[in-house]
């Protein structure tokens, strides 16, 4: 059977996507959609909340929509551990309305949720283990409808014996625009190397 050869354009074409995956960033897609704002990131002391303050005064002129992207381990036992986002200081939970669709370890469920449910983070029983979470805030300096969330998250411990995917919404039933956003696990701590990036989506 002859050798088929392969084009000039399949060379290039498989050669930059070697590359990508080699890590050669001259190859690797950009996402230019959403710019780095700001970032935190938990250090050797935990800390009960992260907090992204004068939000409407810094980006409100400029940003359509936000987006948080966080990986998030909590000082408390066990796997998944709620993450909660409250907005403009507002702790009553009747402000928030939430419905989530996960798969947990195989089993898939959905429930409704009264609350600023936001995404999850990984307690400490599996070490080295964080979740990742990547959470939407649309139109967050409109005054005019309350705002709206969604949300997806997962994570996996090194056995892959415990595992989240989750994908949800959220409202605020608030018009006000949004000036601080924190984040707190219920009764536990965000500890080391949680890492919180807040990106913004320029208006048109």
């Amino acid at each position: 059977m002859p050798i088929k050869r392969l084009s000039q354009s399949s060379l290039l074409t498989f050669e930059k996507y070697s590359s990508m995956l080699a890590g050669n960033s001259a190859y690797i897609p950009v996402a230019t959609g959403y710019e780095l704002l700001e970032t935190q990131v938990v250090g050797s002391t935990q800390q009960a909340s992260v907090e992204f303050t004068n939000v409407n005064t810094n980006y409100g002129s400029t940003y359509q929509h936000l987006q948080v992207r966080a990986t998030v381990k909590t000082s408390g036992s066990g796997q998944d551990k709620l993450l909660y986002m409250y907005l403009n200081g507002d702790t009553t939970l009747t402000n928030y309305r939430a419905h989530i669709l996960f798969v947990y370890n195989g089993a898939v469920d959905s429930d409704p949720w009264s609350g600023p449910l936001a995404g999850y983070g990984v307690g400490t029983t599996t070490a080295n283990s964080f979740c990742a979470n990547i959470i939407d805030i649309l139109d967050p300096f409109e005054t005019t409808k309350n705002t709206t969330v969604r949300t997806i998250s997962g994570f996996a411990n090194g056995t892959g014996t415990n595992s989240l995917i989750n994908l949800q919404s959220m409202v605020w039933m608030n018009t006000n625009a949004i000036t601080t956003i924190r984040f707190q696990s219920p009764n536990e701590n965000i500890i080391q190397y949680s890492r919180f990036s807040l990106y913004g989506m320029r208006s048109s």
